[in-house]
C-alpha cells in the first residue's frame, strides 16, 4: 500500500480551509467598517439638521427675523452670518430659505421656513455630511427634521 503524497494533500486541504476562513472574516470586517462610516456620516448630517432647526427657532421666536411684514436681510447661525432669501406668497405669508456651514466644516444645513397667513410656521431643515450643500455625490448623506407651531 502506497501512502506517498497523503501529507501533501492533507496540508493543502488544511491551508485551503484556513485561507477561506480568513477571507470570510476579512469580508465581515470590511462590511462592518462600511456600515460604521455610514453611521458616522449619518450622525453628522442629523446634527447639522438639528443645528439648522435650533438656529431657525432662535431667529424666529427670539429675534423675530421671519416677519413677513418686515423680513430680515440676514441672521447669524452658529457664528456664521447668513443671508435670508424671502419669497412672499401674496396672501400674507412667505417662505424664507437659507443654508450655512456648521462650524466644524464637516457639514451644512439647508433650511426652509414657511410662514402662513394664519400664523402657523413650518421649518424644514436638511443636514448633509459635506461642507457645502451644493456637492452632489453618491456618498452624501442627508437627514431632515421638521418643526411646526
Amino acid at each position: 500500500m502506497q501512502k506517498k503524497g497523503i501529507t501533501l494533500l492533507l496540508a493543502m486541504l488544511i491551508s485551503s480551509t484556513a485561507t477561506l476562513l480568513g477571507l470570510g472574516v476579512f469580508m465581515i470586517i470590511y462590511g462592518e467598517l462600511g456600515i460604521s462610516s455610514s453611521s458616522k456620516a449619518s450622525q453628522i448630517a442629523f446634527y447639522a439638521a438639528d443645528t439648522g432647526i435650533e438656529c431657525s427657532l432662535y431667529a424666529d421666536l427670539i429675534l423675530d427675523s421671519f416677519s413677513t411684514s418686515t423680513p430680515a436681510a440676514n441672521i447669524n447661525c452658529n457664528g456664521t452670518p447668513v443671508s435670508l432669501n424671502f419669497v412672499a406668497d401674496g396672501i400674507g405669508g412667505g417662505t424664507f430659505k437659507f443654508n450655512f456651514t456648521v462650524t466644524t466644516g464637516k457639514a451644512c444645513a439647508t433650511i426652509t421656513a414657511t410662514k402662513m397667513n394664519n400664523g402657523r410656521t413650518i421649518i424644514d431643515s436638511f443636514g448633509e455630511n459635506v461642507p457645502d450643500c451644493t456637492t452632489s455625490s453618491a456618498r452624501v448623506i442627508q437627514r431632515g427634521l421638521e418643526v411646526s407651531y
